[in-house]
């Protein structure tokens, strides 16, 4: 709609670069993490580089997850914790952004809630870091508490008592 902000999904791959959405449009991006570092296997990229030139202050929320690798490629399952790798590309990605919403994406072979809560804790680490390293500490501090409140409480287990 005009007048009215919309994110986008950054492409999948180096070969579609979202900057040129980016220039016409007021969109936000959702910067999928773990999928960039797919893509830069699978297509033989660097994945800080690719971090490293999207604009910032156009990303509205990011997701990380874990993923599958075969013999010749690596998938985007969302089905296993998140790597190192990924973990260290997160961390780029936050401290070029600051404390930016993050989503845990875990859609299969999902495992028991206190070990998706302890993966999603981690996320947290980071964010605090990046909201105490922020200018507006006080905005980022809240932005991060956001996270960990909404990490708990969506995470909860059916029928979990407060």
């Amino acid at each position: 709609m005009v007048g009215q902000r919309h994110d986008a999904h950054h492409e999948d791959s180096h070969l579609h670069s979202p900057l040129p959405c980016l220039l016409y449009t007021s969109c936000g991006i959702l910067l999928d993490v773990n999928n960039i570092y797919v893509s830069s296997k699978n297509h033989s990229f660097d994945p800080f580089t690719y971090v490293n030139s999207v604009p910032a202050h156009r990303v509205a929320q990011i997701h990380i997850a874990g993923h599958s690798k075969f013999e010749k490629y690596i998938l985007d399952t969302h089905d296993h914790p998140v790597l190192p790798a990924v973990w260290r590309l997160y961390a780029r990605a936050i401290e070029r952004c600051g404390p930016t919403a993050t989503l845990l994406e875990w859609d299969d072979n999902i495992p028991t809630f206190e070990e998706v809560h302890a993966e999603a804790l981690k996320a947290t680490k980071f964010l605090k870091a990046a909201a105490e390293a922020a200018p507006n500490t006080a905005t980022a501090a809240v932005q991060a508490a956001a996270v960990q409140a909404a990490a708990t409480t969506l995470l909860e287990p059916a029928g979990a008592a407060r």
